[in-house]
C-alpha cells in the first residue's frame, strides 16, 4: 500500500494551445477518468491489473514487464510480437474500437459517455477477486476500487431506468 501525491509540472516555454490541452486532459481525468476504472480487473495472485476484456490467458506480459525492453546497439528495442498486438485489438470491446476523432480528448469524452450502458449490459463484477488488503492497511483506502464504480454505474442506470415513462402520450393530431 503506498499513499502518495503526484507532483505536476509544466514547460515554460509551452504555448498557450499545449498548456490548455493538458489542462483540458487533466480536468477530464480528473472528472471523468474514475469511469474506465471499471473496466480493469485486479489479479491478487501477481498483483497485476488488466483489461477485463483480456482473458487471463492472454495477459499480454510484455505491457507489464520492463525485462521486454533492451538497450541493444544505443537504441531501444521492444521484444513484443504482432500476434499480441492482434489479439489486443480483436479482443477489445466496441465501446472503444468505434470511435474515430481526431483529438484523442473527445474521442475518450465519448468513450466515457458510453461506459454506463456497456458496463450495465456486460459487467459482471460478482466474480472480482477481493484486492487482499490487510486489516491494519484497509484505513488508508482512500480510492475506489472497480467494484464501487460498478456498483455506482449500476444504481445510476437502473435509477435512470427507472424515471423514464412506460409509455408516449399521443399528440393532438
Amino acid at each position: 500500500m503506498k499513499p502518495g501525491f503526484t507532483r505536476f509540472n509544466l514547460s515554460y516555454f509551452a504555448s498557450d494551445e499545449e498548456v490548455d490541452y493538458i489542462l483540458n486532459a487533466v480536468e477530464f481525468i480528473a472528472t471523468d477518468g474514475w469511469k474506465f476504472l471499471s473496466l480493469y480487473t485486479y489479479n491478487p495472485k501477481t498483483a497485476v491489473w488488466r483489461a477485463r476484456f483480456i482473458s487471463s490467458q492472454d495477459n499480454l506480459s510484455p505491457y507489464h514487464s520492463l525485462q521486454m525492453i533492451s538497450f541493444k546497439n544505443g537504441t531501444v528495442e521492444e521484444n513484443f510480437e504482432q500476434q499480441q498486438i492482434k489479439l489486443f485489438n480483436s479482443n477489445t470491446p466496441p465501446l472503444i474500437t468505434n470511435i474515430s476523432f481526431d483529438d484523442p480528448i473527445e474521442e475518450a469524452r465519448l468513450m466515457a459517455n458510453n461506459i454506463p450502458k456497456y458496463v450495465y449490459e456486460n459487467i459482471d463484477f460478482r466474480n472480482d477477486p477481493p484486492l487482499s488488503i490487510p486489516d491494519e492497511y484497509k484505513d488508508f483506502i482512500w480510492f475506489a476500487i472497480p467494484k464501487d464504480i460498478i456498483r455506482k454505474i449500476v444504481t445510476d442506470v437502473e435509477q435512470n431506468e427507472s424515471r423514464s415513462l412506460p409509455f408516449r402520450p399521443r399528440g393532438d393530431n
